[in-house]
């Protein structure tokens, strides 16, 4: 006896969870809808601009525009956008406090604000804003940038490459107090290269048991809830790009607090482009992907909450910009932009905040 063709689809239909997990074409054609038990908050006429970080769980710095407030004389004066640092507090009603005018980048070190503002004949002024007032002060000199002298951002000061790794691919972790060396620098691929770490005198080294792939193509991110960090491979042209995919999956490595490492494949879904961006969360691993459409609508580009089993579930649809995850893991902090090329007014660059541990605001 054969079943009803309709009755075949409602079964299958029934059958099928609240996220989605991935099958062999992983595309999505609409965004799926934000299941309970997270939470978005939007803040409104604001233009957000590339530059977001958290100053703690509940409050969330940004670089961005107030556009100016339409005139209500007539002939008077159109009144100028109000451009610089801003502090949008989740927990308070009412709009973000501009803390800088034409404050133009954020570093924050020991809960001080470091910024800069752009001065006459290409001068930069460097300012620290100091809680609970966040007045400016000047900040105190730093060498410039060279090619062995970078800027580290955890310090929010320069910081000189050692002698010893100046050849090497390397990468500096503040909280543990040491360098991940991933091997000499070289022309040709390195699969399967071993991961050290080596203690800030660079006397003492250990194996993480990391195993990395092409090792110069890789980001790492920290994960402050649980002091470990996350390493995963970036595509910085379209050979790389085609190594990953020839795979059909991503290895994620996670170094835990005892700088030991553990592996992860991700299979490839939606999120998979050359600009993604992987963050760790309390919830799974957040992914964000520009990937748009020849029109400049998303096509799957947008912010995914992902779990190491493929399963995902979409947060935003968009170009998502400047994700950044708040120290307790639960809270994601971005601005978007829904489609490419269009007019930036308050309402096409929002601040948006999702709270992916069910916690209302």
């Amino acid at each position: 006896m054969k079943r009803p063709r309709s009755l075949l689809l409602l079964l299958l239909l029934l059958a099928v969870p609240a996220g989605c997990r991935l099958g062999r074409d992983p595309r999505l054609e609409a965004p799926l809808p934000l299941q309970a038990p997270f939470y978005k908050k939007r803040l409104p006429n604001v233009i957000a601009n590339q530059t977001i970080q958290w100053l703690d769980n509940d409050r969330v710095l940004f670089v961005g525009v107030l556009p100016a407030a339409p005139s209500v004389r007539a002939g008077a004066a159109a009144a100028e956008p109000i451009r610089g640092l801003f502090l949008w507090e989740l927990s308070k009603p009412g709009p973000a406090r501009l803390l800088l005018r034409d404050g133009d980048s954020i570093c924050v070190h020991g809960g001080d604000i470091h910024t800069t503002v752009a001065m006459a004949q290409g001068r930069i002024r460097r300012l620290v804003l100091r809680q609970p007032q966040f007045k400016p002060e000047a900040a105190a000199p730093r060498p410039d940038l060279d090619s062995f002298r970078h800027f580290d951002p955890s310090r929010c000061n320069t910081r000189t490459t050692p002698e010893p790794l100046r050849d090497r691919y390397w990468h500096w972790l503040p909280e543990a107090d040491g360098y991940l060396d991933y091997g000499r620098q070289q022309i040709q691929p390195q699969l399967n290269q071993p991961v050290y770490f080596w203690d800030a005198a660079l006397r003492r080294q250990r194996d993480t048991g990391i195993r990395l792939d092409l090792p110069l193509y890789h980001r790492v991110e920290r994960s402050a809830f649980d002091n470990s960090y996350l390493i995963y491979p970036v595509y910085p042209n379209l050979s790389v790009e085609k190594y990953w995919t020839k795979l059909g999956k991503l290895r994620i490595w996670r170094l835990n607090s005892s700088l030991s490492g553990t592996a992860t494949d991700i299979p490839m879904g939606p999120w998979h482009h050359r600009d993604m961006v992987i963050l760790p969360s309390k919830r799974g691993l957040v992914v964000t992907s520009n990937d748009f459409a020849a029109n400049r609508l998303p096509r799957r580009a947008g912010a995914y909450l992902v779990s190491p089993g493929g399963a995902f579930q979409q947060l935003e649809r968009g170009l998502v910009q400047e994700a950044v995850i708040s120290s307790n893991g639960c809270r994601l902090a971005y601005s978007y932009q829904f489609r490419l090329g269009a007019e930036i007014t308050a309402d096409s660059n929002p601040l948006v905040v999702v709270d992916l541990c069910g916690n209302k605001f």
